[in-house]
């Protein structure tokens, strides 16, 4: 699914991305991939707090996944943080 959900959002589909992984989220709540690529559909949709909660989650699930090396800086460009804390 997390497949699905990446094809979607190269495709700009944000708000079917956002409605996928909350249906997988409902079953897998700790699906850490899932949860980065509805933080991330959530920002470009302008939802800013919602995405960093989902980032900030999927992050929290999975530190070490190296795609987070990604997903903590958007996370910050999310929040406006405009210095590496």
């Amino acid at each position: 699914m997390k497949n699905i959900t990446a094809t979607l959002l190269f495709l700009r589909s944000y708000k079917e991305v956002i409605t996928i992984c909350d249906q997988i989220l409902k079953i897998k709540p700790d699906a850490h991939e899932i949860l980065s690529n509805k933080g991330l559909s959530l920002s470009l949709l302008g939802r800013n707090d919602e995405a960093l909660t989902n980032l900030n989650e999927a992050v929290k699930l999975q530190p070490e996944d190296p795609f987070f090396g990604l997903t903590r800086p958007l996370s910050w460009l999310v929040q406006g943080v405009t210095k590496i804390p």
